[in-house]
């Protein structure tokens, strides 16, 4: 937890240069109108910094980004020069600055779309996402980043100026995004993750399945892993994505690109009328529908309403759901998306989109609260719109046989009750 009230800090190059920025202009402007400044006083860049970070870390904004996945996915987006909704607003309300961060808030905080002919100034919500017994303080979270492991959340956090303790940071919830493979030979696909000991012990990598531990060597091996993705292979998808005249031939040495290769290949052997392979059906959750005929996808095994996925080779000891690979996949959808499919066509995607769509259901169910993490997921919800909006766009060019029509529009479905779920629980709507 934090108090962001001060918003007095961690260094930031950008503010400062900004504050720099702003002082010498406003001296020059006082200068060409030979105006002394009033009582003495002008403004120094200490000052106009300290009120830019109070701004950035206390302000809630909204822009047009952030209002389209809530729109209704199967509709087409609205005409921009016919639309009566204002979709931009920043402001800076005096008690919902007070609100402190965690890593796993008890609330989310939105500011919904305001019609152009409204004079009202925006709103600001706060909406409870998981049980607040009373008197307790209220959190939300001043990041987006669900999958950043703790020491990356702690450098986010740390630029606005104050150490997050929260029941993640401080291990007393298991950090999910450190995933790595359970080394029991019995234990099929479970994932050990740093979680702190009952009664204040220390940190403990301990299997969701079977309860298997990490020995100190295994951590060190998981630890020294992922340096070498972050120094290794980092680079090599960075490359991969900067050189769109890269020959395949150079392309399928590099190993994230095999890794793309697996989940394009392996989604579109799965919807093709020829297979004929069996379809495991998937566990429900109450009140979640399952959806059997999708591709059965061996890498990870049914969650509640999985959308199953793809087999997406990991970096031993890593596990598939490590953050890191699933960052990875978030880059190359997100950022990357003409590059992907023009490498991969609508498989790539699919197979990109939907095995993230498991991480997540995988990562968030070893939590074991019920299902809470999951509900108030915005990358499951976000997930869930791309999802449709996929789906969406391939049955509407056509072309496809009965078994692949049946595949998107489950794929569909999915990924709408994934959105509507996230929608109702995180804005009420």
């Amino acid at each position: 937890m934090s108090d962001l009230s001060t918003g007095e800090g961690g260094e930031e190059k950008g503010l400062r240069e900004w504050a720099k920025d702003w002082v010498k202009k406003y001296k020059e402007k006082e200068k060409r109108k030979k105006r002394k400044s009033v009582g003495g006083w002008a403004p120094n860049v200490e000052e106009i910094e300290k009120l830019l970070r109070i701004l950035d870390t206390n302000c809630h904004s909204r822009d047009e980004g952030d209002m389209t996945d809530l729109q209704d996915p199967s509709l087409p987006p609205p005409d921009q020069m016919e639309k009566d909704v204002d979709e931009e607003a920043c402001g800076l309300w005096l008690v919902s600055s007070m609100l402190n961060h965690s890593c796993i808030p008890n609330c989310t905080a939105y500011i919904p779309s305001t019609s152009h002919n409204n004079l009202e100034p925006p709103q600001f919500h706060l909406r409870c996402i998981r049980p607040i017994p009373a008197n307790s303080e209220l959190f939300i979270s001043y990041h987006d980043e669900e999958f950043a492991l703790t020491s990356e959340r702690q450098d986010i956090l740390r630029n606005r100026g104050f150490e997050c303790t929260c029941p993640l940071c401080a291990g007393e919830v298991r950090e999910y995004m450190r995933a790595a493979k359970c080394p029991s030979q019995e234990c099929s696909d479970g994932v050990c993750a740093p979680q702190r000991t009952g009664g204040g012990g220390g940190i403990e990598w301990i299997c969701d399945r079977c309860e298997t531990q990490l020995s100190t060597p295994q951590i060190t091996a998981v630890e020294q892993k992922e340096e070498e993705w972050m120094i290794v292979e980092w680079p090599k998808i960075l490359h991969m994505v900067s050189n769109p005249a890269l020959p395949s031939i150079k392309l399928a040495k590099i190993g994230p690109y095999q890794r793309l290769q697996s989940l394009s290949s392996h989604f579109s052997q799965s919807i093709s009328p020829s297979t004929s392979q069996s379809i495991s059906p998937l566990t429900s959750a109450p009140s979640l529908p399952s959806f059997p005929s999708l591709p059965s996808f061996p890498s990870l095994p049914s969650f509640p309403s999985l959308p199953s996925f793809p087999s997406l080779p990991s970096f031993p000891p890593l596990h598939t759901t490590h953050g890191y690979i699933y960052a990875f996949l978030k880059y190359i959808l997100f950022e990357n998306s003409l590059w992907l499919r023009r490498r991969f066509s609508d498989a790539g995607v699919a197979g990109v989109l939907i095995s993230m769509a498991g991480i997540v259901e995988r990562s968030l169910a070893s939590l074991d609260d019920g299902g809470i993490s999951l509900r108030a997921s915005e990358e499951r919800r976000v997930l869930g719109y791309w999802m449709v909006k996929e789906a969406s766009g391939r049955l509407e060019r056509g072309g496809l046989s009965e078994r692949e029509r049946k595949v998107w529009e489950e794929i569909g479905e999915v990924g709408r009750e994934r959105w509507e779920v996230g929608m109702k629980y995180l804005y009420g709507r």
